[in-house]
């Protein structure tokens, strides 16, 4: 394991904002530690820490399930966790490069998963993390991911806390002495119901979305309070939290409020927490890109031409009905594919692959923006003629797609084929008929020329004796069966 560690790249401007919370080398805080005791409860791991991000170590401000009190930062996880504005979350250490020989994965605790969520500093600086661990792989989901995050945003406030007293003195003690001030600066909405569903803790959001203060619902059963719930979907999803001890999140649109919310129940102690975030936009603008997805579906689906789109990898991310029925692939075989192997002809894949280089170089492609011919392949393997035009779509932070506008042409093919075909066979026949009256002409105007000859003959030969011009040349005369006498 390297003794060298990542470092942000405002290390030193975050070591100053660090300094002025006085919090590293300090003794265990009951306030840090019930949060972590909560956090181990809700996540069921077997280890929860807050741990503060130092210049060359890191000290766990509060711990469960982890004797030491702080490691080197040479093999903190945390250590990475604070580049990240996200969660860093490890599913297997023991399969990760950066961590797989790490003493605490290769011996104990044996850490296998681990899901840091970073504490920034109101400037924007990490100080360190809140984070759970445990010595088998596993996941989060989004909603525990989203609980972390508020349980993150808690500790957030002690430490802005800390560091008022810090800078202040103890005039600020006794306002951050009671818990509200700090229910008070969660961006969620958020109550604690006991046993009987009576409300226990009310934070300032939840005042303004139940439309009640704290005063009047403190104390008081939420069903008495909100009888219209009472057969609603946060009934039942609370009801049964409450009897099998569960952590549920559900979305739903509240007509008492005139809201949709996002609501997180977590089952602590008999007790339940509930986190409420009004998602009314997000609902709205995802409802408006489903409409828009299902209008471009529509239009992909009712149009003629085949329709694919490939990322710069040449992969298939959109083929069409049109594209289905064409070449016999359906679209959720091709989905993520790389093209080339599927509908290019084997003797075109070289130029295709070149070409797709040429343009991710140059930003040049000879065919992109035309319309041109040229052959693609079926499912079968049979080779058909296509008209394609190319379009590319430039994305965000450069990134490219290209649309692919295809149609069969083989009947245009065929059609084109049958004309010149009979374009072909119709000048044959008009030679053959010039040839044809050209040689009868001939034969025909070949006796007319004797008989003219002979007649002009036997005109010059009797010009003298009119009456044997006549007997020759009368039309009663036979020819062949009567001989004249000699003159």
């Amino acid at each position: 394991m390297s003794n060298v560690f990542p470092v942000p790249s405002n290390e030193h401007e975050r070591l100053l904002a660090l300094d002025r919370y006085a919090i590293l080398d300090t003794e265990p805080e009951a306030e840090y530690n019930r949060i972590v005791e909560l956090v181990r409860t809700v996540f069921d791991v077997p280890i929860a820490l807050i741990s503060i991000v130092g210049a060359e170590t890191q000290q766990f401000k509060a711990r469960c399930g982890l004797g030491v009190r702080g490691t080197g930062r040479d093999i903190a996880f945390c250590a990475h966790a604070i580049l990240e504005a996200e969660p860093t979350i490890i599913e297997d250490a023991s399969a990760d490069p950066r961590f797989m020989d790490n003493p605490l994965v290769t011996g104990e605790p044996f850490i296998r998963f681990y899901a840091g969520m970073p504490l920034i500093s109101p400037e924007g600086y990490a100080l360190g993390t809140l984070c759970v661990c445990d010595s088998r792989p596993r996941t989060l989901t989004p909603a525990q991911v989203e609980t972390l995050r508020e349980f993150a945003e808690l500790v957030n406030h002690e430490l802005a806390r800390r560091r008022d007293r810090v800078q202040h003195g103890d005039k600020v003690h006794a306002l951050y002495e009671d818990p509200r001030v700090i229910l008070d600066g969660m961006s969620d909405a958020f109550f604690v119901l006991d046993r009987d569903f009576r409300f226990r803790h009310v934070n300032a959001q939840a005042e303004k979305l139940l439309k009640l203060d704290r005063g009047a619902l403190e104390g008081k059963s939420i069903w008495s309070t909100f009888p219209e719930l009472i057969q609603s979907v946060l009934h039942d999803k609370l009801v049964k939290a409450h009897a099998e001890h569960l952590d549920l999140e559900f979305e739903q649109f509240f007509e008492t409020w005139h809201v949709w919310l996002r609501v997180r129940i977590l089952s602590v102690e008999n007790e339940l927490s509930v986190f409420l975030s009004e998602i009314t936009n997000q609902v709205k603008k995802s409802q408006a890109l489903r409409d828009s997805e299902a209008l471009k579906s529509a239009i992909l689906d009712a149009a003629f031409d085949c329709i694919i789109t490939i990322d710069e990898e040449a992969r298939i991310i959109e083929f069409n009905t049109a594209a289905e029925r064409t070449f016999g692939f359906s679209r959720h075989e091709v989905l993520g594919r790389v093209l080339t192997d599927l509908i290019i002809p084997h003797h075109f894949r070289d130029a295709h692959t070149r070409g797709m280089e040429h343009y991710m170089r140059t930003g040049e492609g000879p065919v992109l923006g035309r319309r041109i011919e040229i052959s693609a392949l079926r499912h079968d393997n049979t080779e058909f003629p296509v008209e394609l035009a190319i379009s590319p779509i430039l994305l965000e932070n450069n990134r490219r797609l290209f649309t692919a506008y295809l149609r069969d042409i083989t009947q245009r093919k065929e059609a084109e084929q049958a004309l010149r075909e009979a374009l072909d066979k119709e000048r044959k026949l008009g030679e053959m008929k010039s040839r044809f009256v050209a040689q009868a002409s001939h034969e025909f105007r070949t006796p007319l020329s004797m008989i003219r000859s002979s007649a002009q003959l036997i005109k010059r030969v009797y010009q003298n004796e009119p009456e044997k011009t006549i007997k020759y040349l009368r039309p009663d005369r036979e020819w062949g069966h009567q001989h004249d006498p000699a003159p």
